[in-house]
């Protein structure tokens, strides 16, 4: 039933009604601050889009919500270390940011990435291969549409598509606020 929810959402009400030009009328005033990915939860999955029996992750994914409805992804050394049928150990690495527009109607998000810098990296077999994300593939993507949850303390989101944007946030302190 979510599932059907989220496709209608995607088909009908969030293309025909959340547009840019009411993107602040329309955010969720929950959503907005600071906010830590859940590393467990990604490498969770990383683990179910890659196949890989083994998954761990670790460093520092935030993202900053505006009350505006413009918002920025920060990835700094995350590092998926991972085990995959009939290949070595390898470790894949991401770093760097993107910045987006969100916007709400009900439980329903709409993301649209406005600028977007990520390079993963991988050490398979010896060789290091570097892959720049700049088309908005990894994380926000293009029109990534689904539901979300939110309180006080923590963030959840059922996307369309799983792994277009991690499912569970912590609430961070903003800096300079009290």
């Amino acid at each position: 039933m979510n599932r059907l929810k989220s496709f209608l959402c995607q088909a009908l009400i969030c293309g025909a009604l959340i547009t840019p030009a009411n993107a602040s009328d329309t955010l969720d005033p929950c959503l907005v601050g600071l906010w830590r990915a859940d590393l467990d939860d990604m490498a969770h999955v990383y683990s179910v889009q890659m196949n890989a029996s083994s998954v761990t992750a670790t460093g520092d994914v935030r993202m900053r919500i505006y009350d505006n409805g413009i918002g920025n992804m920060s990835v700094q050394n995350l590092s998926y270390d991972m085990i995959m049928e009939a290949m070595p150990p390898m470790t894949v690495s991401v770093t760097g940011d993107n910045s987006f527009t969100i916007r709400t109607l009900d439980m329903f998000a709409y993301f649209e990435p406005e600028g977007y810098d990520l390079v993963a990296r991988a050490e398979v077999l010896g060789m290091v291969i570097d892959v720049p994300f700049t088309d908005g593939s990894m994380f926000v993507a293009q029109n990534s549409t689904g539901e979300f949850g939110c309180t006080e303390d923590s963030l959840s989101f059922e996307m369309a598509e799983i792994g277009k944007i991690p499912r569970k946030w912590y609430r961070l302190p903003v800096p300079g606020d009290r």
